[in-house]
C-alpha cells in the first residue's frame, strides 16, 4: 500500500470514531489498482465541467435519469445496495458576484451543512475541506426513503465543492431495508474508506484554465444593495433555491438509478 493512501485510511479511521472498521475485499482491490477512471469531459449534463474520478472496477457504471446526475456507479452486494453518483448544479447567477472563497466559507460552516440535509435525515458529521485545492465539505448522515410500501435506511457520505459557477456533488451512500438498520450501518463502516479514496481521486482537469477575475469592488456594491449581512442574506436564498432541488435529488438516488 502506497503511503498516502495508508496515511488516508487511518485518517478515516480516526476521523469517525463512531464506526467501526474492517477492511472489504473491494478496498484492498482498490488500494491493488483494480479501479476504473470515468471522466465528465463532453457529457451534456456536466455543464462543461470537465472532472474524473476513480472507483472499483467491478462496480456498474450508468447514466443519471435525473436533470443534474451525470453519471451513476453502483455495487449491489449480498447485504446491501451502494451507489455513488455525480452530481452538478449551476450556483445562481447572483452568487457568482462572491468569490469561491467567500461562498464556501459562508456556505460550508457546520451549522450551514446542516441546513442542507433532507427532510427528516439525521447529522452525524462534518467539516470544510478541499477538492483538488478547491474550496468544499463533506458530511455524512443517515435518512429514510419510502417507495412503493417498502422503507429503506441510506447512510450517505456527500462530498461537494465549489467550481466555476458551480456546485458539485459525489454522493456514496449503502441503502438497506428499514428493520436491518444495523446491517446498512456496519456496510457503510466497510465501504466509509472506499467513498473517501473515491473523493480524493477527484481530478479537475480545466483548473487552471478560464481563471475568472473577481471584481474588488463587488463587495462594496452587493453591500449597498443588501446591507452588511448580504453574504448571510445570499446564503440563505441559495439554501432556499436549492433545498428543495437537493432533497429531491437525495431522497431519490436510490429509488430511480
Amino acid at each position: 500500500m502506497k503511503k498516502p493512501l495508508f496515511i488516508l485510511v487511518f485518517v478515516v479511521i480516526t476521523a469517525f470514531p463512531e464506526f467501526g472498521f474492517s477492511q472489504t475485499n473491494d478496498l484492498q482491490a482498490f488500494l491493488d489498482g483494480h479501479k476504473t477512471k470515468y471522466s465528465t469531459e463532453g457529457h451534456p449534463k456536466a455543464k462543461d465541467i470537465k472532472l474524473s474520478i476513480e472507483y472499483p472496477s467491478n462496480w456498474q457504471r450508468s447514466e443519471g435519469k435525473r436533470p443534474n446526475i451525470v453519471q451513476t456507479f453502483t455495487y449491489d452486494s449480498s447485504k446491501s445496495f451502494i451507489q455513488c453518483l455525480i452530481l452538478i448544479k449551476d450556483i445562481p447567477s447572483f452568487m457568482k458576484l462572491l468569490s469561491t472563497e467567500e461562498l464556501s466559507n459562508e456556505m460550508f460552516t457546520q451549522e450551514t451543512l446542516k441546513q442542507m440535509l433532507p427532510e427528516g435525515a439525521t447529522f452525524i458529521n462534518g467539516e470544510q475541506t478541499k477538492y483538488d485545492g478547491q474550496p468544499g465539505a463533506w458530511m455524512i448522515y443517515v435518512m429514510q426513503s419510502q417507495r412503493a410500501g417498502l422503507t429503506a435506511e441510506i447512510y450517505m457520505l456527500q462530498h461537494m465543492f465549489l467550481y466555476s459557477g458551480k456546485l458539485i456533488l459525489l454522493q456514496c451512500g449503502v441503502a438497506g431495508l428499514a428493520g436491518s438498520a444495523s446491517t446498512a450501518e456496519q456496510e457503510f463502516t466497510r465501504y466509509l474508506p472506499i467513498f473517501q479514496l473515491i473523493g480524493k481521486s477527484i481530478i479537475i482537469y480545466d483548473k487552471w484554465e478560464g481563471i475568472v477575475k473577481t471584481n474588488s469592488s463587488s463587495d462594496s456594491i452587493m453591500e449597498k444593495i443588501w446591507g452588511e449581512d448580504w453574504i448571510l442574506t445570499l446564503i440563505i436564498s441559495l439554501i432556499l433555491t436549492w433545498g428543495i432541488g437537493l432533497g429531491v435529488c437525495r431522497r431519490t438516488s436510490f429509488q430511480g438509478e
